[in-house]
């Protein structure tokens, strides 16, 4: 099994994009950020504001086709069983910052049960 978790959100989201043949500008208009704040952010000068990855940004990324499994795991969920799911996402969660992860349980609940 394949694991990029050691890749930065924004990298895994790109390949996730770049699988469904979704642009750059596409995802940028997503997040609500313009070419420069997204480029920013996809060269690494930047990290990806968890404020971005608001419900609205969940249902425009689920309606586009993208893994959110993936996304913020580095783990495909197809052929993982309950436990296994469960695990990568608590590793996933155990690595937010305190202070973030209010902005985020919206997303840690739609991705733990979706």
């Amino acid at each position: 099994m394949k694991d990029d978790y050691h890749l930065p959100v924004i990298t895994r989201l790109e390949r996730e994009a770049r699988r469904l043949g979704i642009k750059k500008a596409k995802l940028a208009m997503a997040l609500g950020l313009n070419e420069r704040e997204y480029n920013y952010v996809s060269d690494g000068w930047e990290d990806l504001n968890v404020s971005c990855l608001t419900p609205y940004v969940h249902s425009i990324f689920i309606s586009m086709g993208i893994d959110l499994f993936y996304m913020f795991t580095g783990v495909y969920r197809d052929g993982l069983c309950l436990q296994c799911q469960e695990r990568f996402i608590n590793r996933w969660v155990n690595d937010i910052p305190p202070l973030e992860y209010y902005l985020v349980d919206h997303l840690v609940t739609r991705i733990r049960y979706g």
